[in-house]
């Protein structure tokens, strides 16, 4: 345990969170709370190592297949993504959604800022999902649902899961998609939400940008 508890302590933008437990908790209950934040925390920087290393793999992929469509299905993490999207997963935007990857994870580290983009949202999501791999190999038994909430307070909305309907092909297009969603379009993935929160400039696509 102490492995995977090791990395909690580089994971320090997530404090406001492990501060956000019901205050009618037991003493001994709030106890056991903080202790499992230290343990989700360390698999939170053991996911982040895994997806990264992982991605960079991805990249070797798509770019030793170029132009073949189907090369996206033989990745680690591009393969995670929305699928009807598949024959847009180049080499050159898996290189975008690494920097992506990277922005979050260093907002783990470093101190949280809303997520800049809707690759970036689809980042975090895939970073929680790969808690489950260290987890399930060190055999680590959760109390409390420390990712589901981590789901719940890390997204400003969820409309990029959207993105994952088959129901909804095409339904990004539309110039309005309702609910307010903006920037589904895969166009659009990499184009900030606003002025104020920014990503790393190989993970930006200015609008209007045709590259």
């Amino acid at each position: 345990m102490a492995f995977v508890t090791g990395g909690s302590d580089f994971i320090r933008g997530l404090e406001w969170v492990a501060r956000d437990h019901d205050p009618e908790m037991t003493a001994d209950d709030r106890g056991a709370y903080l202790r499992e934040w230290e343990i989700v925390k360390g698999l939170l920087w053991h996911a982040s190592v895994i997806v990264i290393d992982d991605l960079f793999q991805d990249v070797a992929t798509l770019s030793s297949r170029s132009g073949d469509p189907d090369a996206w299905e033989d990745t680690s993490v591009i393969s995670a993504l929305p699928p009807r999207f598949g024959r847009y997963y180049d080499s050159l935007f898996a290189k975008k959604f690494l920097i992506a990857m990277s922005d979050v994870t260093a907002a783990l580290a470093n101190g949280w800022v809303e997520l800049a983009s809707v690759a970036h949202e689809l980042a975090a999501h895939i970073l929680l999902e790969h808690v489950v791999v260290p987890q399930e190999t060190y055999e680590i038994e959760l109390r409390f649902d420390l990712v589901d909430h981590l789901t719940d307070v890390l997204f400003e909305d969820r409309d990029f899961e959207l993105l994952y309907s088959p129901r909804l092909d095409g339904f990004e297009d539309a110039p309005d998609p309702g609910h307010g969603a903006v920037n589904l379009d895969f166009a659009s993935w990499f184009v900030p939400f606003n002025g104020v929160r920014l990503p790393a400039p190989y993970a930006t696509k200015l609008p209007g940008e045709e590259v």
